[in-house]
């Protein structure tokens, strides 16, 4: 059995490095909130379509042996 949480907070952090919890999946939920209002009012206004090409956003796993990584997340 695995454990595993989403969003990286302190708590989480700690989970992790005690290894009480096997992984965390960290979202970058500003931009995958923000991202997507703009992309519409774009496409509905202007008439751009995205470009999927340019998508920075991305979903980091993270676990025990990668935190250090993400220690200013």
């Amino acid at each position: 059995i695995r454990v595993i949480c989403h969003d990286l907070t302190d708590a989480t952090k700690r989970l992790l490095k005690n290894e009480e919890i096997d992984f965390a999946i960290a979202q970058d939920i500003h931009w995958q909130g923000y991202r997507p209002l703009t992309l519409l009012r774009d496409y509905i206004r202007k008439g751009i379509l995205p470009d999927s090409s340019a998508d920075p956003s991305s979903i980091d796993i993270i676990c025990s042996e990668n935190i250090d990584r993400f220690a200013s997340v």
